[in-house]
C-alpha cells in the first residue's frame, strides 16, 4: 500500500473492514436519488372542545399513511378544509417497554457519543479512570467494574444491592422479583467479565461528584443510571387511535400517554433517529363524535439516504456483523482517521476521504476475501476458539497464511505503480485539454494530461463532492490577479497552490517566480477580545495571539511574547475562571481553564465578560502527552518514551560493550522531565 497508494497506508482485518463501511455508506449516499412527495396534516376541533384543536393526518382506506404528489396533496387540501369530521373509529391499546441492559463497551461509547458527543476514545479514557479509582477517605476507590466487556450480565450480588437502594428510592412497588438478567445480542461475545456498573451501587452520582471532574461524572453517571434502571419495572403506556371521516376522506389521530413511567424515572436511552411524538392526552371522543376540519396542510417531503455513520453508529455496525473486540473499537476509529482515510463533517459524522476510498478500492479488487465482513466475523470465532484452546493457533493462522502469503507475492507484481495515482476526469485545463486526476505527496489534485508541456494543477478537496464553497479545499482571496513582483513584465499570476502545510496562494510562473504573499490571520481565527497569557501576562503582559500551524493547515494560540514565552493554550472564549482569574479556553472537550486546567460548563451564547465557577483544577491538563504522570502517591513518574528512556539508560553501550550506570544515577534519570530525560538518553549514546 505505501509504494502503491500513498506513504504510511495501512490495511488490517477490522480497520479495513471498518473503512469499506464508511466508504460504502458514502457512495450509497452520493448514489442515491431523492424521492420527493406530500403528505396532508390537518387539525380538527372537537365540538366538545373547540378550545382545543387535535392533531391528525390523512391516510388510505386501511389507515395506512399517504405519500402522494404535491398536485394531489393540496387538492385533498381544498377539499377536507372547514368539513365536519366525525369519528368512526376509536381503538385503545397498551404497551410495555422493557429497561435496556447495563453497558458493555460498545453501548457505553454509543451512549457517550450521543447524548454528550464524546468520541469513542474519550470515553474509554473516563472510564479508565473511573475503574482505576480515586481518593475517598484517604483510600484509593475504583467506581466501576472492567470497562472493557461484551456481557450485559450482572452479578448476584450486584442484582441484590440495586434492589436496596431501588427500594429505598423509589419504593417497594419499583423492585423486579428475582432482578433481571440479559443475554448478550452482539455475535461472537465472549462474556468473560461483569457488564460496566458501579462498584457499589450506594456510590451515587450526587455523593461521588465532589471527587470526580465534569466529564468524568457525566460518564458515571450514565453508568449508574443506566445499571439501576435495568433492575427497574417495565414502562407502561396507552395509545389512543381516532380515525375520522371528512366526506370520502379518513383521518387518524394517534395520542400516547405513560401509565406507569416504570425504568424511564431514572434512564431514557438516547436516539441515534429522530425522537418519537411527544405525550399527549386526547379528550373523551366516542365514535359518532364530530368536529370541524379548522386547518389543513400539504407538507412537502423527501426521502433521505442512511446518514453518515458516527463513531457509536459505526461501533454498533461493527459489533452487529460480530467485527472486533471491546478492546479495540475506539483504536480502530481512531487508526482509519489517523491515515487520513477517513475525516468529519460539520455533524461530526464520519465520511470517507479520496485516500480512503482509494485504499479500499485496491483492497476489495485485489483482495476481496479479506476484507469481507463475513471473513472478518469468522475471523474473531476462530481467534476465540484458540483463546479457548478448541483450536490450535499454527492450524488457524496456517490455514491463513496458505492463501494469504501467495496472493500477496502475486499482487506485489502485478499491480502496476500508477494504477491506483492516476484517473481520467472530465474536467478540462484553460486550454481545452483533458485533465486527470493524481494522486500526490499532498493528496489528490487535477493536473493537465499533457503535463509536462502544459503543467496546469487545481487543487481537489479531501472528499469527493466537497469542492463547493465551504468545502475543504479554501477559495483564497486574490487567486487569479496579476503577480505584484513578475505580472507587469511576464504576466504571472496569482494561482492557488498546495504544499504539505495545506494550500497557500503563489504565483503561477514558479520556480521562475517564487513570490508567495504573506497571510493573513483568517477572520474566524482573530479574538475580538485581549486574552491575557495565563503564563505571563500578569508580568509581563503577554497575551494569547492566533498562529499558523503550517503542518496542520490550521491555527493556534500562543503568547505573542515568543520565544520568551512558548506558553500554547486552547482557543480563549473571552470567560474568566472564577477560582484562579484566567481566560477559560475552549478544546474540542469543552471548557478548561488556561492557568489551572479545571474543566468547566460553557452555557450557549455570548461568553465575553462571563465570569464562571466550577472545575478542578488539573495541573498535568496541559503536560505534553507523552509526558509525566501523577502516581497514587503523588510523586510525578515518566510514561511513553521517557520511562523506556530512563530503562535503557541503566546499560547504555560504550566502544561497542555494555557499561553499567550506577543506580544513583539511573533513578536520577527516571525523575527527569520530558526534555532532560531526552537529553540523558542523546548524552550517554
Amino acid at each position: 500500500l505505501s509504494r502503491l497508494v500513498a506513504p504510511r497506508s495501512s490495511a488490517g482485518r477490522v480497520q479495513s473492514v471498518a473503512l469499506r463501511l464508511v466508504v460504502e455508506r458514502e457512495r450509497a449516499i452520493r448514489a442515491f436519488i431523492p424521492r420527493h412527495y406530500s403528505t396532508v396534516e390537518l387539525g380538527v376541533r372537537p365540538a366538545v372542545d373547540p378550545d382545543l384543536v387535535i392533531p391528525a393526518s390523512l391516510v388510505g382506506p386501511k389507515g395506512e399513511n399517504l405519500e402522494v404528489e404535491p398536485e394531489v396533496a393540496e387538492a385533498a387540501v381544498a377539499r377536507v378544509t372547514g368539513g365536519v369530521a366525525i369519528v368512526t373509529e376509536r381503538n385503545e391499546s397498551t404497551r410495555k417497554q422493557r429497561p435496556v441492559p447495563p453497558f458493555t463497551t460498545s453501548t457505553l461509547q454509543q451512549e457517550a457519543g450521543r447524548k454528550h458527543g464524546y468520541r469513542s476514545r474519550v470515553t474509554m479514557q473516563l472510564a479508565q479512570k473511573l475503574y482505576e479509582g480515586v481518593d475517598i477517605g484517604g483510600e484509593r476507590t475504583g467506581l466501576i467494574t472492567y470497562m472493557r466487556t461484551d456481557s450485559p450480565t450482572l452479578s448476584q450480588q450486584a442484582i441484590s444491592e440495586a434492589a436496596e437502594v431501588i427500594r429505598t428510592r423509589f419504593g417497594a412497588e419499583a423492585v423486579v422479583d428475582g432482578g433481571r438478567q440479559y443475554a448478550s445480542k452482539s455475535k461472537n461475545a465472549q462474556e468473560a467479565h461483569e457488564a460496566i456498573r458501579p462498584t457499589s451501587f450506594h456510590r451515587t452520582p450526587e455523593e461521588v461528584a465532589a471527587y470526580l471532574d465534569d466529564r468524568e461524572l457525566r460518564v458515571y453517571t450514565l453508568i449508574w443510571r443506566r445499571a439501576i434502571a435495568s433492575q427497574m419495572p417495565d414502562k407502561l403506556s396507552a395509545t389512543t387511535t381516532l380515525f375520522w371521516s371528512v366526506g370520502e376522506d379518513r383521518l387518524k389521530t394517534n395520542a400516547t400517554r405513560t401509565l406507569e413511567p416504570g425504568f424511564t424515572a431514572v434512564y431514557l436511552e438516547g436516539k441515534d433517529d429522530e425522537e418519537e411524538d411527544a405525550e399527549a392526552q386526547l379528550p373523551d371522543l366516542p365514535e359518532g363524535s364530530k368536529g370541524e376540519v379548522a386547518t389543513a396542510e400539504a407538507v412537502a417531503h423527501q426521502t433521505k439516504p442512511e446518514p453518515r455513520f458516527t463513531e457509536p453508529t459505526l461501533v454498533k455496525e461493527l459489533e452487529k456483523h460480530g467485527i472486533g473486540r471491546p478492546s479495540t473499537y475506539a483504536a480502530i476509529i481512531e487508526r482509519i482517521q489517523e491515515r487520513e482515510y477517513v475525516d468529519r463533517d460539520r455533524e461530526n459524522r464520519l465520511r470517507a476521504t479520496r485516500l480512503g476510498e482509494t485504499v479500499c478500492d485496491l483492497l476489495t479488487t485485489h483482495f476481496t476475501a479479506f476484507v469481507d465482513l463475513g471473513f472478518t466475523a469468522g475471523m474473531e470465532e476462530e481467534l476465540d476458539a484458540v483463546a479457548e484452546g478448541r483450536a490450535d493457533w499454527r492450524e488457524v493462522l496456517g490455514k491463513f497464511w496458505a492463501t494469504f502469503e501467495p496472493l500477496v507475492t502475486e499482487k506485489a507484481t502485478s499491480i502496476g505503480a500508477g494504477d491506483y495515482r492516476s484517473r481520467p476526469s472530465e474536467e478540462k485545463c484553460s486550454q481545452d485539454h483533458p485533465m486527470e486526476e493524481r494522486l500526490g505527496r499532498f493528496g489528490w489534485y487535477l493536473a493537465c494530461s499533457l503535463y509536462p508541456e502544459h503543467s496546469e494543477r487545481k487543487s481537489l478537496s479531501k472528499v469527493i463532492g466537497d469542492d463547493t464553497p465551504g468545502g475543504d479545499v479554501p477559495t483564497l482571496e486574490g487567486a487569479g490577479l496579476p503577480c505584484p513582483q513578475c505580472g507587469a513584465e511576464h504576466g504571472g499570476k496569482m494561482a492557488q497552490r498546495r504544499s504539505r502545510y495545506g494550500y497557500f496562494l503563489g504565483c503561477d510562473r514558479y520556480p521562475e517566480c517564487k513570490f508567495i504573499p504573506k497571510a493573513e490571520v483568517p477572520e474566524e481565527f482573530r479574538l475580538a477580545f485581549e486574552a491575557l497569557c495565563p503564563a505571563c501576562g500578569g508580568e509581563h503582559g503577554g497575551k494569547l495571539r492566533p498562529r499558523r500551524n503550517n503542518k496542520r493547515n490550521t491555527y493556534f494560540y500562543s503568547c505573542d511574547r515568543y520565544p520568551e514565552c512558548k506558553t500554547i493554550r486552547p482557543r480563549p472564549t473571552g470567560a474568566t475562571h472564577a477560582e484562579c482569574g484566567a481566560t477559560i479556553g475552549k478544546d474540542d472537550e469543552g471548557g478548561i481553564c488556561t492557568r489551572c486546567g479545571a474543566r468547566v460548563d460553557l452555557p450557549e451564547g455570548e461568553l465575553v465578560g462571563l465570569v464562571i465557577a466550577g472545575g478542578t483544577a488539573d495541573p498535568l491538563a496541559f503536560a505534553p502527552k507523552r509526558g509525566r504522570r501523577v502516581a497514587a502517591d503523588g510523586k510525578a513518574k515518566a510514561t511513553g518514551n521517557k520511562a523506556k528512556v530512563a530503562s535503557r539508560a541503566r546499560t547504555v553501550k560504550s566502544k561497542g560493550k555494555p557499561k553499567r550506570i550506577p543506580a544513583a544515577a539511573a533513578d536520577s534519570v527516571a525523575e527527569m522531565s520530558t526534555s532532560d530525560a531526552a537529553g540523558a538518553e542523546d548524552e550517554a549514546t
